[in-house]
């Protein structure tokens, strides 16, 4: 007997990242749920997500530890190491 699987396909991992990402590209003023979804409409992403599905990544995304948010935020080359990369890897990281 076959399963049938219920809902919408589980989400890909590089979309939960980019939803992560959106969020936490300004953390003194975080993305809503809304604007999320707007953004990644706007660069064309498929199957998008439902809003539920949305909030499910950002409230498991709020819950882990700030070491862990540090490292989710956009990169800068002034904040090298909050990348936790040394000097010496920034050759690689430009390439």
């Amino acid at each position: 007997m076959q399963t049938r699987s219920r809902g919408r396909p589980r989400l890909s991992a590089a979309i939960r990242t980019r939803i992560v990402q959106i969020r936490a590209s300004n953390p003194a003023r975080p993305k809503s749920l809304d604007a999320i979804l707007k953004q990644l409409s706007e660069e064309e992403w498929r199957d998008l997500p439902s809003r539920g599905s949305v909030q499910k990544i950002v409230s498991d995304w709020e819950h882990l530890p700030e070491e862990i948010h540090q490292r989710d935020l956009p990169f800068q080359w002034h904040q090298l190491d909050r990348a936790r990369l040394s000097w010496e890897a920034s050759g690689w990281v430009a390439k």
